[in-house]
């Protein structure tokens, strides 16, 4: 099963992607609408449970291979809710 990719990066080098996201001009990131990646939702779910056991974020994105910055956009978004 292929990760769902934003349209606005879709075709584009790994970099271009990388750009185009910390400049995306949408209000909301189309891959963090809920419903539109399953598989990540589960990902931000057992996230959040290990972040309240306690564990660090830095541990916590090297678990998940994602960067620091994914963790807490998580955890944040988790608590604004």
């Amino acid at each position: 099963m292929e990760a769902t990719k934003c349209p606005l990066i879709q075709g584009k080098a790994r970099e271009e992607e990388i750009q185009t996201c910390l400049n995306c001009p949408l209000p909301q990131c189309v891959l963090e609408i809920p419903g539109s990646c399953p598989a990540k939702e589960v990902r931000n779910i057992q996230i959040i449970e290990l972040a309240r056991q306690g564990k660090p974020k830095e541990e916590l994105a090297n678990i998940f291979n994602v960067s620091k910055r994914t963790i807490q956009r998580t955890i944040d978004y988790e608590t604004v809710d």
